[in-house]
Protein backbone atom coordinates (compact mmCIF):
# COMPACT_ATOMS: atom_id res chain seq x y z
CA UNK A 1 0.00 0.00 0.00
CA UNK A 2 2.88 2.34 0.78
CA UNK A 3 4.23 1.78 -2.72
CA UNK A 4 0.91 2.75 -4.29
CA UNK A 5 0.79 5.98 -2.30
CA UNK A 6 4.40 6.79 -3.22
CA UNK A 7 3.71 6.14 -6.92
CA UNK A 8 0.55 8.28 -6.78
CA UNK A 9 2.45 11.16 -5.14
CA UNK A 10 5.22 10.97 -7.75
CA UNK A 11 2.63 10.84 -10.54
CA UNK A 12 0.92 13.96 -9.19
CA UNK A 13 4.29 15.73 -8.96
CA UNK A 14 5.20 14.84 -12.56
CA UNK A 15 1.77 15.59 -14.07
CA UNK A 16 2.45 19.33 -14.61
CA UNK A 17 5.48 18.42 -16.74
CA UNK A 18 3.11 17.01 -19.34
CA UNK A 19 1.67 20.51 -19.76
CA UNK A 20 5.11 21.91 -20.56
CA UNK A 21 5.71 19.59 -23.51
CA UNK A 22 4.30 21.22 -26.67
CA UNK A 23 1.69 19.40 -28.70
CA UNK A 24 2.63 18.34 -32.25
CA UNK A 25 0.64 21.32 -33.62
CA UNK A 26 2.49 23.76 -31.34
CA UNK A 27 5.85 22.27 -32.33
CA UNK A 28 4.92 22.62 -36.00
CA UNK A 29 3.87 26.25 -35.43
CA UNK A 30 7.20 26.96 -33.74
CA UNK A 31 9.11 25.47 -36.70
CA UNK A 32 6.97 27.45 -39.14
CA UNK A 33 7.56 30.73 -37.31
CA UNK A 34 11.28 30.06 -36.97
CA UNK A 35 11.49 29.42 -40.71
CA UNK A 36 9.64 32.69 -41.33
CA UNK A 37 12.23 34.55 -39.24
CA UNK A 38 15.02 32.91 -41.25
CA UNK A 39 13.37 34.19 -44.43
CA UNK A 40 13.36 37.77 -43.09
CA UNK A 41 9.76 37.94 -41.92
CA UNK A 42 8.70 39.24 -38.54
CA UNK A 43 6.12 37.14 -36.73
CA UNK A 44 3.90 38.88 -34.20
CA UNK A 45 0.79 38.08 -32.23
CA UNK A 46 -1.65 40.91 -32.93
CA UNK A 47 -5.36 41.54 -32.89
CA UNK A 48 -6.81 40.20 -36.13
CA UNK A 49 -8.17 42.91 -38.43
CA UNK A 50 -11.83 43.74 -38.16
CA UNK A 51 -14.22 44.98 -40.80
CA UNK A 52 -16.15 48.18 -40.27
CA UNK A 53 -19.20 46.11 -39.38
CA UNK A 54 -17.32 44.22 -36.66
CA UNK A 55 -16.00 47.49 -35.23
CA UNK A 56 -19.47 49.09 -35.17
CA UNK A 57 -20.90 46.04 -33.43
CA UNK A 58 -17.97 46.18 -30.99
CA UNK A 59 -17.21 42.51 -31.49
CA UNK A 60 -14.40 41.11 -29.37
CA UNK A 61 -10.98 41.25 -30.97
CA UNK A 62 -9.35 37.92 -31.65
CA UNK A 63 -5.61 37.51 -31.29
CA UNK A 64 -3.81 35.98 -34.21
CA UNK A 65 -0.59 35.84 -36.13
CA UNK A 66 0.75 38.55 -38.39
CA UNK A 67 3.66 37.87 -40.74
CA UNK A 68 5.28 41.10 -41.85
CA UNK A 69 8.10 42.04 -44.18
CA UNK A 70 9.56 45.34 -42.93
CA UNK A 71 10.76 48.03 -45.31
CA UNK A 72 14.31 49.38 -45.16
CA UNK A 73 13.04 52.97 -45.13
CA UNK A 74 9.72 54.32 -44.00
CA UNK A 75 7.50 55.21 -46.88
CA UNK A 76 4.95 57.99 -47.11
CA UNK A 77 2.74 56.00 -49.48
CA UNK A 78 -0.84 55.90 -48.25
CA UNK A 79 -1.63 52.74 -46.29
CA UNK A 80 -3.96 50.22 -47.86
CA UNK A 81 -5.48 46.84 -47.09
CA UNK A 82 -6.72 43.95 -49.17
CA UNK A 83 -9.21 41.42 -47.82
CA UNK A 84 -8.95 37.88 -49.16
CA UNK A 85 -12.63 37.26 -48.43
CA UNK A 86 -15.10 39.08 -50.69
CA UNK A 87 -17.62 39.19 -47.85
CA UNK A 88 -15.14 40.92 -45.53
CA UNK A 89 -14.14 43.34 -48.30
CA UNK A 90 -17.79 44.26 -48.83
CA UNK A 91 -18.26 44.97 -45.10
CA UNK A 92 -15.14 47.12 -44.78
CA UNK A 93 -14.88 50.86 -45.26
CA UNK A 94 -11.44 50.78 -46.87
CA UNK A 95 -11.14 52.68 -50.15
CA UNK A 96 -10.96 50.61 -53.31
CA UNK A 97 -7.46 49.70 -54.44
CA UNK A 98 -6.13 50.84 -57.81
CA UNK A 99 -6.39 48.24 -60.58
CA UNK A 100 -2.60 48.07 -60.95
CA UNK A 101 -2.21 47.16 -57.28
CA UNK A 102 -5.03 44.62 -57.45
CA UNK A 103 -3.35 43.01 -60.46
CA UNK A 104 -0.04 42.75 -58.55
CA UNK A 105 -1.72 41.18 -55.51
CA UNK A 106 -3.87 38.80 -57.51
CA UNK A 107 -0.85 37.69 -59.56
CA UNK A 108 0.46 36.20 -56.30
CA UNK A 109 -2.81 34.32 -55.67
CA UNK A 110 -1.16 30.90 -55.87
CA UNK A 111 1.20 31.77 -53.00
CA UNK A 112 -1.38 32.88 -50.42
CA UNK A 113 -2.45 30.44 -47.70
CA UNK A 114 -6.09 29.39 -47.94
CA UNK A 115 -6.84 30.86 -44.51
CA UNK A 116 -5.20 34.26 -45.09
CA UNK A 117 -7.40 37.08 -43.82
CA UNK A 118 -5.90 40.36 -44.93
CA UNK A 119 -2.89 41.90 -46.63
CA UNK A 120 -1.99 45.32 -45.25
CA UNK A 121 0.59 47.93 -46.23
CA UNK A 122 1.42 50.42 -43.48
CA UNK A 123 4.33 52.41 -44.92
CA UNK A 124 6.65 50.53 -42.58
CA UNK A 125 5.89 46.96 -43.59
CA UNK A 126 3.76 44.69 -45.71
CA UNK A 127 1.73 42.48 -43.39
CA UNK A 128 -0.28 39.32 -43.83
CA UNK A 129 -2.80 38.29 -41.20
CA UNK A 130 -3.12 34.53 -41.27
CA UNK A 131 -4.89 31.89 -39.16
CA UNK A 132 -2.05 29.35 -39.62
CA UNK A 133 -4.35 26.42 -40.25
CA UNK A 134 -2.50 25.10 -43.26
CA UNK A 135 0.76 24.52 -41.45
CA UNK A 136 3.52 23.54 -43.84
CA UNK A 137 7.03 24.93 -44.13
CA UNK A 138 6.47 25.32 -47.86
CA UNK A 139 3.52 27.63 -47.23
CA UNK A 140 5.63 30.12 -45.27
CA UNK A 141 8.29 30.04 -47.99
CA UNK A 142 5.64 30.76 -50.62
CA UNK A 143 4.29 33.54 -48.43
CA UNK A 144 7.73 35.17 -48.17
CA UNK A 145 8.13 34.98 -51.96
CA UNK A 146 4.72 36.58 -52.51
CA UNK A 147 5.38 39.44 -50.06
CA UNK A 148 8.79 40.11 -51.60
CA UNK A 149 7.34 40.02 -55.12
CA UNK A 150 4.72 42.62 -54.22
CA UNK A 151 7.25 44.97 -52.63
CA UNK A 152 9.62 44.60 -55.60
CA UNK A 153 6.85 45.36 -58.09
CA UNK A 154 5.85 48.41 -56.06
CA UNK A 155 9.49 49.55 -55.99
CA UNK A 156 10.15 49.27 -52.24
CA UNK A 157 13.30 48.00 -50.53
CA UNK A 158 12.86 45.33 -47.88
Amino acid sequence: MTWLIAIAVIAFMLAPLVWIIPTPRQAKQARLRERARQLGLQVQMLAQPQTRRQKVRKEAEEQGVCYSLPLVKRNSTAPWRYWFSEAAAAEDDAPALPQELLAIIEAQQAFWPKDALQLEFTGQALRLYWLERGLELGSVEQLAVALKNILEKLGFEY
